[in-house]
């Protein structure tokens, strides 16, 4: 059903008669069929279903009758049947096209006539296949225009994301982030479309409930598979090879809503980054050598820190997913005091680090960046990324575009949660440059797809996540 939507919603001029032509076919044997039906019979057909509306389909049986004589048309691309003629001397890489696109529509065509009757109604009764055209228009998942619907520009507009000196850094929450959900097109379309469009080139994660996701997302960025991630990479060839990797806390940093939680760093190789290892601030493995006991803890879950290299310069990455402060705010106090307890982590990175080493503390903190807990690290130099005047969940963007009118710009959100704080040393080859280039963001634009049912689950078009991913750019020459 999904390859059959797919390529209804994508034929163009071309194809849209193939498109028009199949349906018509399809549904005139329908109707033939249930003429063969005596209206006696006590067998109930699905197309005398009540569910059906019995007014529109005689409408389009009537139609269809006035022009059962005329012969089925097929595509008016060449079969290559009718090309065998050429002898193979004299084939050009256009008919090799065309013999592609020739397969690939026969076997689109054979997949519709197979489907048999049950399968066609629950398709026609869908919701999603009925306002298909819609969703895709409000998804935006095949726009080519990815900063004409809020994607971020290149840093100087002209150059790689990767190169000249700059790289992306992200932060996204996935909400419970399963393999069902890696595996799953909606939700890995999104994901996989979403760190090609803004240019990301190192994407921090946070609610991963498996390792093996990794592997899907990595394998679907460096092969795609998905109809909407090869487009997008056909009207934007990257310059080289894609080579997506991802490292990981080796065991989870705790718990979340009936599974455990994981860190996941991905990134892209050939941007030159490169991960070394990681290791949690507080192991939660009961037979480890440096476990945590539970009553000494000070995160719920925690912090997993990377040695991360980007050519010739070196910073540690921490991952953090701090407490989430409850019903009604019950639970800020105990927010606040895992956001005061990092200050600890960055007085023994200032202790042990070498001077040209930065450090930049990444995730979900579930507190806004104004607030009063975070004064210990402004104390100690960090800076960050965000203001916190724009909401980074999709409860706040959605709250704040209905008040926009009515509300000042500078006003700090409830729902800033999401961000990342950078301690910003002297680089080793940048005289007085800053690491921090200042760009920053959200995300809130294409972040759903018809495919995912929506917080109901009664519809479609739902969000990958609760959340939106935010990214900000560094210098790194």
């Amino acid at each position: 059903m999904r390859e059959i939507l797919t390529f209804v919603a994508q034929a163009d001029d071309e194809t849209s008669d193939l498109v028009n032509s199949v349906l018509q076919s399809i549904l005139l044997d329908l109707i033939i069929r249930s003429d063969d039906v005596s209206l006696g019979s006590s067998n109930v057909t699905i197309m005398s279903c009540p569910m059906v509306n019995q007014t529109i389909l005689k409408r389009i049986a009537l139609h269809l009758k006035r022009n059962h004589c005329s012969s089925f048309v097929r595509p008016l691309i060449p079969n290559p049947s009718s090309m065998r003629h050429l002898s193979s001397s004299t084939e050009t890489p256009m008919q090799t096209e065309l013999d592609r696109i020739n397969t690939d529509h026969d076997w689109r065509y054979n997949l519709f006539m197979q489907c048999s009757k049950g399968q066609l109604e629950l398709l026609f009764q869908m919701e999603a296949v009925k306002n298909w055209s819609t969703l895709m228009a409000s998804s935006r998942l095949d726009c080519a225009d990815d900063l004409a619907i809020g994607f971020p520009p290149l840093y100087r507009e002209h150059c790689s994301s990767s190169s000249a000196g700059y790289i992306r850094v992200a932060s996204w929450n996935l909400n419970r982030f399963t393999l069902a959900k890696a595996k799953h097109p909606g939700f890995r379309e999104v994901l996989c479309l979403t760190i090609l469009r803004a240019r990301i080139s190192l994407l921090v994660l946070q609610e991963v409930a498996s390792l093996d996701v990794v592997n899907v997302i990595c394998s679907e960025l460096n092969n795609p598979t998905l109809p909407h991630i090869k487009q997008w990479l056909y009207r934007n060839p990257p310059t080289r090879t894609r080579c997506w990797e991802a490292a990981t806390s080796i065991n989870s940093v705790g718990s979340m809503f009936r599974s455990s939680e994981f860190a996941v760093f991905l990134y892209d190789k050939h941007s030159g980054i490169r991960i070394k290892r990681t290791h949690l601030l507080e192991p939660r493995i009961a037979d480890a050598i440096d476990a945590v006991p539970k009553r000494l803890r000070v995160f719920s879950r925690s912090p997993c820190c990377a040695l991360c290299s980007v050519r010739d310069e070196r910073f540690i990455l921490v991952s953090v997913h701090l407490k989430a402060q409850g019903l009604r705010r019950s639970q800020v106090g105990e927010t606040s005091a895992e956001v005061e307890a990092m200050t600890h982590l960055v007085q023994a990175f200032n202790e042990t680090q070498p001077e040209s080493t930065h450090l930049v503390i990444i995730g979900d903190f579930n507190l806004n960046p104004d607030h009063k807990a975070f004064s210990g690290l402004k104390d100690r130099g960090l800076k960050s990324v965000l203001e916190g005047n724009q909401p980074t969940t999709v409860a706040g963007v959605g709250k704040a575009n209905m008040t926009a009118g009515n509300r000042p710009h500078f006003q700090s959100s409830p729902m800033a949660y999401d961000n990342a704080w950078i301690l910003s040393r002297k680089p080793t080859s940048l005289s007085s440059s800053e690491f921090f280039t200042g760009h920053s963001g959200v995300i809130t634009n294409c972040l759903r797809h018809p495919l995912i049912p929506d917080d109901t689950g009664a519809g479609a078009n739902g969000f990958l996540s609760d959340h939106c991913p935010i990214w900000f750019d560094l210098m790194v020459p």
